[in-house]
């Protein structure tokens, strides 16, 4: 590699488990490339490692200790924050720099969206403390599958990396959408804000999404719920849902940054259907408002459909094997609709006959575990499976420690009944050392089904 050109280096002991993890290891193998290879080749940038402990939360040993004080002090150490994905902050760099004993070489896990694959972060790139200049070796940007896509947030990343103090995120974002876009600037920033949110995941970090419509959103599905109809808030979102739909449209015939189009042509289709969706949900309300049963019911049908239209999408676009699927406007807009839509066949089925079990069906899957990695992690469902949506990172489990389902779903189990499902890991070893991940064992205890299948936990 060298002979070929290359001049920067880096060792990555993440997401390993075993032997490998050693940190005494780890800064022998690091100081010995540092000696017999760095310093006996010329223009070599510092080399750099990535740690197994890469971030606070996962530092509940003496391992940073150890690298501070055997690895040799020219090597660099990558660290991505108090999580796997967070902000990063003076305090939480002043931390680890304590125990590495030098400044840490930044990996901010955004945009990436490993983690969310249905779902674009395009919001602007916030969450960097403009007072850390002095306690970072290094910060680098861990970008999105999107190659385009990604450069509104990594546009943000250069801004702050070249002016730490004066870095303002709302603006860069501007900026970067003006660029990327410069003929449907306007409605490319409508399509970004609102998708800049990857929902709920076990990283517990969200971000801001539609937050100049979220007290609006709030305030008017609270009062349909209790019998009024805010016309100021409802022409606020008409006008928005106008533009949501119309956006993409204006992005294809007027934007000039074909790839990007490519990359984000599913979430673009799906953008447009959400704005027929709100325009539909509203003037559903209103029909109800005005006592149109028969308006309503025409209205509430429309959105059914174009509900299914967006179903169909986020079956058939972006089916990759990990979150799987077409995603947008989740954290305010997609609420609100779903809102609506539920409160309306409420109201249409309160002076109906009573339904079967099988017009109204209702999600009430949850899980009940005592591994932290899988608290909070969510789950996945389709047809014929419900599990947790794939980590990527290491998953340790100790012995007692177990990870149950609990639900009601004719689909999923061909029951009617709430069923449970408990898995007990034990301890499995391989050349005498305990594994962290790989052949685990499981014991299920699970009530006679039809169907069944066994969630993929690992």
């Amino acid at each position: 590699m060298y002979d070929l050109g290359i001049r920067s280096f880096a060792v990555f002991f993440d997401d390993i488990s075993g032997e490998g993890t050693n940190a005494s290891k780890q800064a022998d193998l690091m100081n010995f490339i540092q000696k017999e290879f760095v310093e006996k080749k010329s223009g070599i940038q510092p080399l750099i490692m990535c740690p197994t402990e890469y971030n606070r939360s996962w530092a509940k040993t003496d391992y940073l200790d150890i690298l501070g004080r055997e690895l040799d002090q020219k090597i660099q150490i990558m660290w991505t924050g108090n999580r796997v994905v967070d902000d990063i902050t003076l305090e939480g760099l002043e931390w680890v720099n304590q125990r590495i004993q030098r400044p840490a070489y930044v990996w901010w896990n955004f945009p990436v969206s490993d983690y969310c694959r249905d779902h674009l972060l395009m919001g602007p790139a916030y969450g960097l403390d403009t007072q850390a200049s002095n306690a970072m070796s290094g910060f680098v940007s861990n970008p999105m599958e999107h190659a385009e896509a990604s450069k509104v947030a990594l546009f943000g990343v250069a801004m702050y990396s070249w002016n730490i103090h004066s870095y303002n995120p709302q603006l860069a974002w501007e900026k970067a959408c003006e660029y990327l876009m410069p003929r449907a600037a306007i409605a490319f920033k409508t399509f970004c804000e609102n998708n800049s949110d990857p929902g709920p995941n076990g990283h517990l970090y969200r971000r801001e999404e539609s937050t100049r419509y979220q007290a609006i959103a709030d305030r008017f599905l609270a009062g349909y719920r209790n019998g009024r109809f805010g016309e100021r808030d409802t022409n606020q979102l008409g006008s928005l849902f106008a533009q949501i739909q119309a956006a993409p449209e204006l992005i294809y015939n007027q934007g000039d940054n074909k790839a990007l189009i490519e990359e984000i042509n599913p979430w673009l289709m799906q953008f447009e259907l959400l704005g027929r969706c709100g325009t539909n949900a509203l003037r559903m309300s209103h029909a109800w408002y005005e006592k149109d049963r028969q308006n309503t019911w025409q209205r509430f049908l429309e959105v059914s459909a174009v509900m299914d239209s967006m179903k169909l999408i986020n079956r058939t676009f972006n089916q990759n094997p990990y979150q799987k699927g077409v995603k947008v406007s989740t954290r305010v807009l997609t609420p609100l609709i779903e809102g609506l839509y539920r409160q309306t066949s409420r109201n249409l089925l309160s002076t109906a006959d009573t339904p079967s079990s099988e017009e109204i069906r209702v999600s009430t899957a949850s899980t009940i575990t005592n591994v932290d990695q899988l608290k909070n992690q969510p789950w996945s469902e389709d047809e014929n499976l419900i599990g947790y949506v794939p980590m990527l990172e290491v998953i340790k489990v100790e012995p007692n420690q177990y990870s149950a389902w609990a639900g009601k779903s004719r689909r999923m189990l061909n029951l009617s009944h709430s069923t449970c499902l408990k898995v007990t890991w034990t301890d499995v070893y391989s050349n005498g050392q305990p594994t962290a991940r790989h052949g685990l064992f499981f014991s299920i205890s699970l009530p006679t089904v039809q169907n069944s299948l066994l969630p993929p936990f690992l």
